[in-house]
């Protein structure tokens, strides 16, 4: 008896400092990727020099015929050139001719009474990561 009470003490031991062990490690895992987060928060990015904008229906229509014109006024009164069109959502991707920076394009653009909105090109990424399904593996 007195054999399997020195065993089960240095079980009960042994799990105490794994878990303390485990908990630890899982802390500055958890550290580690807030932080990486966190960093590629700041450092966001998109095509230099392009933008996407939307118009407003009722002033550009990109699905109308009339709206191909009022785009080619829009990118010469503004300095832009359409590299992208996407009709069927009223949506445009413009490179910008001048020298303007993409954020102070962006203050110039949302003045107009014919933006909806605008924002930078962003670059999107996946994450990828494998699930914690534990037959995965069998998938491949």
């Amino acid at each position: 008896m007195l054999f399997f009470k020195k065993i089960f003490t240095v079980f009960f031991v042994v799990a105490l400092v794994a878990n303390n062990f485990l908990y630890t490690f899982a802390q500055s895992i958890d550290t580690q990727i807030s932080a990486t987060t966190e960093n590629d928060l700041s450092q966001t990015q998109y095509v230099p020099g392009e933008v996407i904008v939307k118009f407003k229906t009722e002033k550009i229509n990109l699905k109308k015929s009339s709206g191909g014109l009022q785009l080619n006024a829009f990118e010469e009164n503004n300095d832009l050139d359409a590299q992208n069109i996407l009709s069927r959502d009223n949506i445009a991707v413009l490179k910008i001719q001048d020298n303007q920076t993409v954020e102070d394009k962006i203050t110039q653009l949302e003045s107009d009474p014919n933006v909806q909105y605008v924002q930078p090109n962003f670059v999107y990424q996946i994450e990828i990561s494998n699930p914690n399904d534990t037959d995965f593996g069998k998938l491949r």
